[in-house]
């Protein structure tokens, strides 16, 4: 059986088959490519936000280590409790470094101020005349330059110390075999890794030497050492440096030159 068509039913086809062809590249065209378009988008930027996520994380860690660690290192300058075995066993440090003795030693615990220093009420009568003087030869603009100068610099800030800062007061009796071993204890003290403050210190020379070769006598001296600490942070507590002690020498004669254990020991 044949088929045949005439020009008109081919025309209709052709035109049918071209219309369906338009429609699907409409569809494809106007709303399935733009869509995949969109989800593509989509899953480049939920990539690059979990590429962000991620880097976030990694720097959020760090900064929490370096925190931690920056903690530690800050408390073994200024720590948050008094540390008074610490403070001892630098003492007893700068002793041996500098072959000195420390006779006797008593400590305390205070508040820190900062020192003033005043004017007397003759000096500022005296600098408020001599303003006054100063002022009469002048003119208004220079007034008014020196008012903004004044100004600005009452502006200024003071520097402050930390509230709540609180401070460990040692007072030290010293003996060294001369003047430079007592430089050697003091250069020791202010070299420690704390943080401290030779706030007095107080000697007594030896007799001037008449006779060549003659020896010096031992210098004896008394000074306040004064270490600092910050009891109001106490969420930085377990963060404590820790203290390195020796060990115990397991005496219970303390004049012995060995241990009770060993005495033991060597007896059975």
């Amino acid at each position: 059986m044949n088929l045949q068509f005439e020009k008109k039913e081919w025309l209709l086809i052709t035109g049918s088959i071209l219309l369906g062809l338009c429609i699907i590249a409409g569809v494809y065209f106007l709303f399935y490519n733009p869509v995949q378009k969109e989800i593509t988008l989509r899953e480049q930027d939920l990539e690059t936000e979990e590429k962000l996520i991620m880097i976030l994380e990694q720097k959020t860690g760090a900064i929490q280590q370096e925190t931690f660690q920056s903690s530690v290192a800050l408390q073994k300058k200024v720590p948050v409790k008094p540390m008074t075995e610490k403070l001892v066993l630098d003492l007893e440090k700068a002793e041996t470094i500098s072959t000195s003795f420390i006779s006797s030693v008593q400590f305390s615990e205070g508040d820190v101020t900062l020192p003033l220093t005043p004017q007397s009420p003759e000096e500022d009568i005296e600098n408020l005349s001599h303003d006054e003087n100063e002022a009469e030869g002048e003119t208004d603009t220079e007034t008014e330059t020196e008012q903004d100068i004044e100004t600005e610099t009452e502006a200024q800030p003071q520097d402050l110390l930390p509230q709540g800062l609180k401070k460990l007061s040692a007072t030290l009796s010293v003996e060294s075999p001369s003047y430079f071993e007592m430089e050697r204890f003091l250069e020791v003290l202010e070299d420690l890794d704390r943080i401290t403050e030779i706030e007095q210190i107080a000697f007594e020379g030896p007799e001037e030497s008449t006779m060549q070769g003659e020896s010096y006598d031992k210098v004896s001296y008394k000074l306040v050492v004064a270490a600092f600490y910050l009891p109001d942070l106490l969420q930085l507590m377990e963060e404590m440096p820790g203290l390195k002690t020796p060990p115990p020498a397991n005496k219970v004669n303390p004049f012995s030159s060995y241990s009770d254990l060993d005495k033991e020991k060597e007896d059975e």
